[in-house]
């Protein structure tokens, strides 16, 4: 018996995949409000207590230095996207309704998901941050060099975390391995996908600037207050957009949904 042809590895849509990212965000986003609102609420209270501390901080010039209200806002904000990315993978990929989420989801499934998001990081992350500082004591013929990189670790990173959906959903077949496989030769269509996905959010921080400094012309005093109310609609349309990323992704390699 002959053996099997090779599989063909699929080759990914970027145009279709971003058109597809930013529909699912346009069309279930309603779904999802209701369960991340609180979240981000909690998330944007944190930070506004960190900013209003900070300057009570003395930090030396050139001195980076992490304070305890860094670090509850920096874990507020890792479970709060984590539990919010969980519930729109189910809700996206098997159709889980809103309604049988708890209003602060920490469960099993959130906490692996956290482990494997800090995983990533420490596999990708962790050395782009070891090439930045290196690269500050070369000459600068080597930036280019640094700057692909980098890129090339962050395109790693999300053909990694295609495999946070499949968990997300209880499918543990799905890591790693199997998600680089099957991204494999994909590298500049993930990467445009990426930079797509990047404008978008630069984009919508950018329209939110002029809005919230119109605002703050009109309504001297609230800058404060202004800023609370912001930036929970912007952190959800954000995390939402990134998330949709991964759905879309894991959608076409690991079930082969076409877009």
């Amino acid at each position: 018996m002959p053996p099997a042809p090779p599989q063909l590895t699929r080759q990914l849509p970027v145009i279709k995949a971003f058109q597809h990212m930013l529909s699912s965000v346009l069309n279930h986003w309603r779904l999802v409000a209701r369960f991340s609102l609180p979240w981000l609420a909690l998330v944007a209270v944190t930070n506004i207590i960190d900013l209003k501390l900070q300057p009570d901080i003395a930090i030396t010039p050139g001195e980076f230095k992490l304070n305890v209200f860094d670090i509850i806002s920096l874990v507020v904000g890792v479970v709060a996207s984590s539990s919010i990315a969980v519930s729109w993978h189910r809700l996206i990929l098997i159709d889980e309704p809103m309604t049988a989420v708890p209003q602060f989801r920490i469960d099993k499934i959130v906490v692996t998901y956290i482990a494997r998001s800090l995983l990533i990081v420490a596999i990708c992350f962790v050395p782009a941050l070891a090439i930045a500082v290196a690269a500050q004591l070369m000459p600068q013929g080597f930036v280019v060099i640094w700057l692909a990189v980098v890129l090339q670790l962050f395109v790693f990173a999300t053909r990694m975390s295609i495999s946070l959906p499949g968990l997300a959903i209880g499918n543990s077949q799905f890591k790693f391995h199997q998600a680089m496989e099957a991204t494999r030769g994909n590298n500049l269509r993930v990467l445009g996908l990426l930079l797509l996905t990047f404008l978008s959010i630069i984009g919508l921080a950018l329209f939110v600037e002029i809005i919230f400094t119109a605002l703050s012309t009109l309504l001297p005093g609230w800058g404060l207050a202004l800023a609370l109310l912001i930036s929970i609609p912007v952190q959800l349309v954000s995390i939402l957009i990134s998330t949709s990323l991964l759905t879309s992704l894991y959608g076409f390699y690991a079930e082969h949904r076409d877009f």
